[in-house]
C-alpha cells in the first residue's frame, strides 16, 4: 500500500465501511511482514508439460439477475450502516449504484495483475478467463466465459469492491482467492490463499476435493455479505497467518486495500503512460510474487493430474481411462506425449490472443478512459475534500460523467461503452465457444490481423495448424490426433464448459 494523509474523520468513516466490503481502511496487507515476501522467487520449477501455470480470473461481465440482486442487497446494507452510525451520514451520500463499477474495476485490476505476474515467469504460461456473474437459487454463482481446456497449475480469482461512500477517493480494494488442485493440498481441499479472512470454504468432503481441478476448487464467497443466503463455512480449514503458499495450510489475508499518490494517479492518467513498464501497484505486486514463489511449492503432477485426465479424454476417452487406472505402456505414452504436444500448441494459441487483449485492457483506450477516470477521481477528492459530502458527490459526478475533471475519454460512460459487449455476450453462455469469442472480439479488430497459428513440433517435424477461433483450432487439433492414431481412438474436441 502507498500511504497518503486521511483526515481523521476519513478514518473513521473507513473503519465503519470495514464490514461492508467496499470501503478502504488501514492495510495490513502492506504493513504487515508476514504478508510480504522479501525476496524475489528464483528458478521456477519446469513449466508441466501441456500445461498453463496460472489461470487468473475476474467478473466481466454481470447478467440481469445479478445486477439486481447486486442492486438489492447494496442498498440494503447501505441502509443498515447509513441509519445505525455515529457520523452522520446521510442516505443521500452513499452510492447504491456502486455494484455497476464491478466489472470494469475488476477487468482493469486483474489485467494489471496479469502484466505484474508476466515478470516472473514467461507471459505464455499465464491465461485469461473472465467469468460472469449469475444468480442461482438466491447465491451468485460465476459463469465462465473463457475456460481453457488444457490445465492450470494455479488459479487467482480476483474481485475488486468498488468505491462506496465517496466517489472521489481513488484506491483499489482487492479479495481474491489462489487455488491449486484438491489433490495437490487435500487439507484445505486445493485452496491456498484467500481474502476476506472472515469467510472461510464452502463445505466439503475429501473424496469430492481429491477429484477437483484447480478451476473447480471451491473458493469463499469474494462479494460475502452481499447475497441472500450465505454458504456453510467450514471452521476446520487448517490456516496460516502469512506467506509462503503451502499446500495444506491456506493463508488467510486480512483486509487487503492500495491507495496511490496523487503523482502517480498523474503520471498514469498521461496518454503516454507505458503501463508494460510504469505500472505501480505494491498490493498486487506483492500477490504476483507470491503467487509465482507458491509454484516452487506445491507438486506440479498432483496440481494437474485431474485436468489432464479431463484433456486427455477429449482426445481418446479409452486412453483416459488407463491413464486414470495406473501407470500406461510405452505405446500410451507415445500418445500422452503428443497430446501433450497438442496441449502447448492450444495453449500458445491462447497466449497470443491473450497478450492482445492485455495490450487492449492496459494500454488502449479502455485502460487509458480506466487511469484517466481515476485520476479524476483523485483531483476531485483533493480539490473539494473539505466540502460536504452531498456536495462533493454532486460535483464529482458532474465532473466525471463530462469528462472535465480528467480530460478526453476520462468519464465514466467510456468505461462502460468498453464493457458493453461483454455485457451483452452473456446471454451466450448456454455456448461457451461463442461466449468466448465475444470476449476476445470485444478487444478490437487488431486481433483479427494477428497470425492465428500453432506450431506443433513433434519428432523433429513441424505442423502449423491456422485457426482464426478456438472451435477451429479443437478441430484441426483433433484431426492431427486422428491422423496420427486413428479414427476410432479420437473422442470428442469440443470445448469444455
Amino acid at each position: 500500500m502507498l500511504e497518503r494523509d486521511i483526515p481523521s474523520w476519513r478514518l473513521a468513516v473507513l473503519a465503519l465501511c470495514v464490514g461492508l466490503g467496499g470501503c478502504t481502511a488501514t492495510s495490513f496487507q502492506s504493513s504487515n511482514p508476514a504478508y510480504r515476501l522479501q525476496a524475489e522467487p528464483q528458478d521456477l520449477p519446469a513449466a508441466v508439460p501441456g500445461s498453463a501455470r496460472v489461470a487468473v480470473r475476474w467478473t466481466q461481465a454481470t447478467t440481469p439477475a445479478a445486477q439486481d440482486l447486486l442492486r438489492q442487497y447494496w442498498v440494503n446494507n447501505y441502509n443498515r450502516v447509513i441509519w445505525n452510525n455515529p457520523l452522520g451520514i446521510s442516505e443521500s451520500d452513499s452510492r447504491p449504484q456502486a455494484y455497476q463499477e464491478i466489472a470494469p474495476d475488476s477487468a482493469y485490476y486483474a489485467a494489471e495483475f496479469a502484466r505484474l505476474l508476466a515478470r516472473r515467469m514467461p507471459a505464455a504460461d499465464i491465461v485469461l478467463e473472465p467469468l460472469a456473474l449469475d444468480v442461482q437459487d438466491g447465491r451468485y454463482v460465476y459463469r465462465p466465459l473463457v475456460r481453457n481446456r488444457f490445465p492450470a497449475q494455479m488459479v487467482v480469482d480476483l474481485w475488486v469492491a468498488p468505491n462506496t461512500f465517496s466517489a472521489v477517493m481513488a484506491y483499489m480494494r482487492a479479495t481474491f482467492s489462489v487455488s491449486t488442485a484438491g489433490l495437490a493440498s487435500a487439507p484445505t481441499c486445493g485452496v491456498l490463499a484467500f481474502q476476506p479472512v472472515s469467510n472461510i470454504m464452502p463445505e466439503s468432503g475429501a473424496a469430492d476435493c481429491a477429484a477437483l481441478e484447480a478451476r473447480d476448487v471451491p473458493h469463499p464467497d469474494l462479494i460475502h455479505g452481499f447475497s441472500s443466503s450465505d454458504p456453510k463455512f467450514s471452521a476446520s480449514l487448517p490456516l496460516k497467518p502469512g506467506v509462503p503458499l503451502e499446500p495444506g495450510l491456506a493463508v488467510g489475508y486480512p483486509l487487503t486495500y492500495e491507495t496511490f499518490t496523487s503523482a502517480y494517479l498523474e503520471k498514469s492518467g498521461e496518454a503516454g503512460f507505458n503501463a508494460g513498464q510504469d505500472l505501480n501497484n505494491p498490493t498486487l505486486e506483492d500477490l504476483a510474487k507470491t503467487v509465482a514463489d507458491g509454484l516452487s511449492h506445491i507438486d506440479a503432477a498432483l496440481s494437474t493430474q485431474v485436468a489432464w485426465g479431463s484433456y486427455v479424454g477429449l482426445y481418446d476417452p479409452q486412453l483416459a481411462q488407463r491413464l486414470r487406472a495406473g501407470p500406461v505402456p510405452q505405446a500410451d505414452m507415445v500418445r500422452l506425449q503428443f497430446i501433450a504436444k497438442l496441449a502447448d500448441a492450444e495453449r500458445a494459441w491462447v497466449a497470443v490472443q491473450d497478450q492482445a487483449v492485455l495490450e487492449r485492457m492496459l494500454d488502449g483506450e479502455f485502460g487509458k478512459s480506466f487511469r484517466a477516470t481515476r485520476l479524476a477521481m483523485d483531483k476531485a477528492y483533493n480539490r473539494q475534500q473539505m466540502m460536504g459530502w452531498a456536495s462533493m458527490l454532486t460535483m464529482a459526478g458532474a465532473g466525471l460523467a463530462s469528462g472535465a475533471l480528467g480530460g478526453a475519454g476520462s468519464g465514466m460512460a467510456g468505461l462502460q461503452a468498453n464493457m458493453t459487449a461483454m455485457q451483452t455476450a452473456v446471454q451466450y453462455m448456454a455456448d461457451a465457444q461463442q461466449s468466448s469469442q465475444a470476449f476476445y472480439q470485444q478487444f478490437g479488430s487488431e486481433m483479427a490481423a494477428r497470425q492465428h497459428v500453432a506450431e506443433i513440433d513433434y519428432g523433429g517435424k513441424v505442423v502449423r495448424v491456422q485457426a482464426d477461433n478456438l472451435d477451429k483450432l479443437y478441430t484441426e487439433l483433433g484431426r492431427l490426433y486422428q491422423a496420427r492414431f486413428g479414427a476410432a481412438a479420437a473422442g470428442k474436441t469440443a470445448s469444455r464448459k
